[in-house]
């Protein structure tokens, strides 16, 4: 994580003769878009707009959680919310925010993408031993709107969605 720095001088006066150091302190953290992000913050995001019941509405724009930014009501504009993207990318773009992994490799705040069509955001595996269900965080449609809810596997791959890992995720 980049820190932000400012510039404090310190000057020194012995008789004519002065010397001035530079000290870098930290400024105060303001909340970072487009960079780093922990797997927690992600899924609180997540949380934060299931608990708000966020409906969906590709023509309207909801505030994320510290009304930092306003993200698209619609399922790419929810994950570039949780993933504290800079603006909210469509799912033809996201790929370019992410890079695909094994199903087998999916952890809370990685995504489902089928390219111009849909995304959601994993949470965690029903079961770890099989891997054969899992929970996701979706904003599909205005007959569902925000919702956590159950997906398998087969039926996700069969129907052309692909795990996807945000490149700035961290771990936390």
């Amino acid at each position: 994580m980049r820190a932000i720095f400012r510039n404090l001088v310190v000057a020194v006066v012995v008789g004519v003769t002065a010397s001035v150091a530079v000290l870098q302190v930290p400024a105060a953290a303001a909340p970072a878009y487009g960079g780093d992000v922990k797997r927690s913050i992600v899924i609180n995001r997540a949380e934060n707009w299931l608990d708000r019941h966020v409906p969906y509405d590709v023509g309207a724009f909801a505030w994320d959680i510290n009304r930092g930014r306003q993200y698209r009501q619609d399922s790419s504009g929810f994950v570039s919310m949780t993933w504290k993207l800079t603006t909210s990318a469509t799912t033809r773009t996201l790929g370019g925010y992410s890079h695909e992994i094994d199903w087998n490799d999916l952890l809370p705040g990685d995504a489902l993408l089928n390219e111009g069509l849909h995304v959601c955001l994993f949470d965690a595996w029903v079961d770890e031993g099989t891997k054969a269900d899992f929970w996701v965080y979706e904003l599909r449609d205005a007959a569902s709107d925000m919702r956590r809810h159950r997906v398998n596997v087969r039926s996700a791959r069969s129907d052309g969605y692909r795990p996807m890992r945000y490149d700035h995720i961290v771990k936390g």
